[in-house]
């Protein structure tokens, strides 16, 4: 039985009854420069929050009002079914089933995380579900949650129905970043072991398979975390603070920068950047350029906290606006992805206005970010594409395009998206005839002493070689991440572990990550 959360009164609207509120009353034709082209993949899913890619192509979307996910597979032509639903969650205006990852091993280990609120306590879960089924798109396409596997990985406090945060992702570095709001606690975003107005970074590829949790927090603390020290183990969680509602994050893989789009209050949002860890964002010291309120702790006494990269103003004299910046993310094309947006656009950073409909791009000018010049055909000097309202999440494609989750169309039930904005100018580059990410199958395999692995890459990129053991364990960073031109290149592996132990015979995963996002793998057999 689902349990439902206490009413408490709220400051802000929620997700939904803000986008419902500000969505026009029937679709509406996005608007964008000249060469990009929106397109719907999937139409009529109920209320999409957030999504995620699967390394195959395939898009999980968490619906979150009725707890469950869905699976895309984007054809041609495109199709839907339902993986699950998620168990132990509450809907209330900001929360629900939020945000969904991958596990990076997948299909190795076939787990998703998700991003839910409000279940016993109340509380926010992240919690853990393994999949069983069609795991790499090559097979009738179904695959099903197995209730039987929910794993708790994170209890973390949730005493308000708002401020949530929402999202998870995992970074290049294989660690699960999390977004959690203030929950109506404005100060407690300033104590760093306080699990409010805070990304967390967590450790979690470790964890026993099967059903459980939560287990001890300093098992899912990263020693290389920022407040690792700390005498309590809630802050060895902690990589950035200082935020109000962080609902939507992105990371850009080749730096490892996190784009925090933090929903503001009375006078700004704010788009931040988190370049290393530890950073304080300032709330409520700050709200964008502007003193907030004083806090009592004695650690705030004097902070001169990071800066948001962007802000914009929320209207003014309307103390309840329905207002919510959304991260799109670092810009990064796709080798030989042919929605691929044109160069110019590499590393630009997205945002859109869930309820204004609004997106815009800011460029590093090599001082500070600033919003991009106008190209032809954008709607308007600030605003690089407009009537984006209902959009609550975008991801990085396969193909290079900037895909989105939709979370309504005019405030109707039933109306959410999957959606793509490709590039599909005349100026772009026609990838070369199999041009792709490949990685070769190993020499010798079976290997006894050394294995030759090769792989051929269609441009220059950020590089990750990996390699596996059938349960979906990590045994060895063949190369860490490192940039390689466009070409074949070649390394051995003496099939030792991390620590120069030699690995047991049996089968292991050789895995290729480009970029952080595209994803090659074959199979190793190690004899003794």
């Amino acid at each position: 039985m689902q349990r439902t959360c206490p009413l408490h009164r709220h400051r802000t609207l929620g997700l939904t009854a803000l986008i419902a509120l500000a969505a026009a009353p029937a679709a509406v034709a996005q608007v964008l420069p000249d060469g990009f082209v929106d397109e719907p993949i999937v139409t009529g899913l109920h209320a999409s929050a957030c999504m995620a890619f699967l390394p195959d192509g395939r898009v999980l979307a968490t619906q979150q009002n009725n707890f469950r996910v869905i699976l895309v597979d984007p054809g041609p032509p495109a199709t839907t079914s339902v993986v699950g639903t998620v168990d132990s969650v509450a809907w209330m205006p900001e929360g629900g089933l939020l945000g969904v990852a991958v596990d990076p091993r997948w299909p190795v280990a076939p787990y998703l995380y998700f991003h839910t609120t409000c279940s016993a306590g109340p509380q926010i879960h992240v919690v853990r579900y393994g999949v069983t089924g069609d795991l790499d798109g090559t097979g009738n396409g179904v695959m099903a949650l197995d209730s039987l596997s929910r794993y708790r990985v994170l209890d973390a406090p949730n005493a308000w129905v708002n401020h949530n945060g929402g999202q998870l992702h995992f970074g290049a570095d294989d660690m699960l970043y999390v977004s959690l709001g203030d929950d109506g606690r404005d100060c407690e975003a300033q104590r760093p072991e306080l699990l409010r107005g805070k990304i967390l970074r967590l450790d979690v590829l470790g964890l026993p398979d099967g059903p459980g949790g939560p287990p001890p927090q300093a098992d899912i603390a990263p020693p290389d975390n920022p407040f690792f020290a700390h005498s309590d183990p809630r802050a060895r969680l902690t990589w950035a603070y200082g935020l109000r509602n962080p609902y939507s994050f992105s990371i850009d893989p080749p730096t490892g920068r996190i784009v925090i789009a933090d929903v503001g209050a009375a006078l700004a949002e704010e788009i931040n950047l988190a370049t290393v860890p530890g950073l304080n964002f300032g709330w409520p010291l700050y709200e964008g350029p502007y003193q907030g309120i004083a806090c009592s702790n004695p650690d705030t006494m004097g902070v001169s906290p990071e800066q948001p990269i962007y802000w914009y103003g929320r209207p003014k004299g309307v103390p309840n606006a329905s207002v919510a910046v959304i991260s799109g993310g670092v810009y990064r094309a796709v080798p030989a992805g042919p929605a691929s947006f044109p160069s110019e656009y590499e590393g630009n950073v997205f945002l859109s206005e869930s309820t204004q409909g609004f997106m815009r791009r800011l460029v590093f000018d090599g001082a500070a970010w600033q919003l991009a010049d106008s190209v032809p055909g954008q709607p308007s000097a600030e605003n690089w594409g407009e009537d984006y309202d209902g959009a609550t999440d975008f991801a990085l494609g396969p193909d290079g395009a900037l895909w989105y989750a939709k979370y309504t169309e005019g405030g109707s039930s039933q109306t959410g998206a999957i959606r793509r904005i490709r590039w599909a100018g005349t100026a772009s580059t026609p990838p070369e005839p199999g041009a792709r990410l490949r990685l070769e199958r190993p020499v010798p395999s079976p290997a006894s002493r050394l294995a030759s692995l090769a792989w051929v890459q269609p441009r220059t990129a950020v590089v990750t070689l990996e390699a596996f053991d059938v349960g979906g364990a990590r045994v060895r960073r063949i190369i860490p991440p490192a940039t390689f031109t466009a070409g074949r290149h070649t390394v051995s592996w003496d099939l030792e572990d991390g620590s120069g132990v030699r690995v047991p015979p049996g089968v292991y995963f050789i895995t290729l990550v480009a970029d952080g996002g595209a994803r090659v793998s074959q199979r190793l057999v190690v004899l003794d």
